[in-house]
């Protein structure tokens, strides 16, 4: 028989990771999203990653953690997915708003056998991109994700090789 250690005894954290960097919209878009969130789940952990230089316009109270540090990039999303808090985190891009109390069951939809689930892109707001041998079908604009060593590994390489292109 397996022992298991202290955390893993634990009930996994969940919460939602958003990312604002480049322009300053782009916070008050995560801010209004943090707040849509909390209006239907209040106990929802949400963690921003941001730029300290906004440091002075971040409200108290919809953040429970706020990361400072994050690259003024287009793609910061990509940087800070691998620095998630929690154990099954659900990614928001920020300009997306909360509109239902089932925001709280998102993270069911996780299913146990996997590390990832994603929605597909529906054309009316999103592109499908076609590469050699196939087509990019999956909406990255949100997901949710398990915290394993191979999820975190993923996340950091996708920052990587974006990175190289």
């Amino acid at each position: 028989m397996r022992k298991m250690n202290q955390h893993s005894q634990l009930k996994p954290t969940k919460g939602f990771v958003i990312v604002a960097t480049v322009k300053e919209v782009y916070l008050q878009s995560a801010i209004f999203l943090a707040i849509s969130i909390k209006d239907y789940y209040p106990d929802a952990h949400i963690t921003l990653f941001t730029n300290e230089r906004w440091q002075r316009k971040i409200p108290d109270g919809p953040f429970d953690r706020i990361h400072y540090g994050a690259p003024k990039h287009h793609r910061a999303k990509l940087w800070a997915l691998s620095r998630t808090p929690y154990d099954v985190t659900c990614y928001l891009d920020a300009d997306m708003v909360c509109e239902s109390e089932d925001i709280e069951y998102v993270f069911d939809k996780l299913p146990e056998d996997a590390d990832i689930a994603m929605t597909n892109i529906r054309p009316y707001n999103s592109k499908i991109s076609q590469f050699v041998g196939g087509s990019m079908t999956l909406h990255c604009g949100m997901f949710v994700y398990r915290k394993t060593d191979k999820v975190i590994n993923f996340m950091k390489e996708w920052w990587e090789l974006y990175q190289k292109q």
